[in-house]
């Protein structure tokens, strides 16, 4: 008979466990749509806020890392949007949105580092042998993000 008070037990703690699991995913979809209007409305600090907040509730939650990945993309926030599509697809390793997103994100970090570059080669007055180190740095990027992409 002690036994069946036990299992009672165990069962009444994984429904209230379930229970709240379910709120908090519930709460956190509220989170995505609160981070999707802000996001429609340009305030994309606001948007990754509620899409962070989202991600604490229910990280299983495939959506909130896409939808925050690409937040970032656009902040110019790459190698965090990388980890954010990372984890989606730890999640679905088949998603088209986050190995879209990935690619972008990869994309635009190697133009960054482009332009950053190009602007050391400038303040700097690099002689033409750095210039050509940079340079072959730089095709060597594009080509490894070739086969990312």
């Amino acid at each position: 008979m002690g036994s069946s008070t036990t299992d009672d037990s165990t069962l009444a703690l994984k429904a209230s466990m379930l229970m709240i699991q379910s709120g908090q995913f519930e709460r956190a979809k509220q989170l995505k749509d609160l981070g999707n209007k802000a996001w429609n409305d340009g305030k994309l600090s606001e948007a990754e806020k509620y899409y962070s907040d989202g991600l604490e509730m229910a990280p299983d939650l495939r959506t909130l890392w896409t939808n925050r990945a690409i937040c970032r993309i656009k902040m110019e926030k790459y190698e965090e949007a990388i980890s954010d599509c990372d984890s989606a697809l730890k999640l679905d390793p088949k998603c088209d949105k986050a190995i879209t997103e990935k690619g972008h994100a990869l994309r635009n970090l190697v133009n960054l580092m482009d332009r950053y570059m190009a602007k050391f080669i400038w303040v700097s007055g690099a002689t033409s042998v750095k210039k050509m180190h940079f340079i072959t740095f730089l095709s060597y990027c594009r080509y490894l993000v070739s086969f990312i992409i």
